[in-house]
């Protein structure tokens, strides 16, 4: 029972282990984007998408970091 109680904790362990390896191997560096450069801790929002957040004309810098940010699971 237990073992049950740890499945979600091993199996996040088990998916950043394989994410590493298949970024290694194609010759991306998880630990270099966007995100960690900014500092930012990285979540995913189940919660859904919040438009009103944001919705004004972007930098050309916010737009480039938006697009390098695309490239990495978060």
């Amino acid at each position: 029972m237990k073992l049950a109680a740890a499945a979600p904790l091993l199996s996040q362990i088990a998916a950043r282990d394989l994410y590493t390896q298949a970024a290694t191997a194609i010759g991306k560096d998880p630990r270099q984007n966007v995100y960690t450069r900014l500092g930012v801790n990285t979540v995913i929002n189940c919660r859904g998408t919040w438009t009103y957040l944001s919705g004004s004309l972007e930098f050309p810098e916010v737009r480039q970091a938006q697009v390098e940010a695309a490239q990495h699971f978060v």
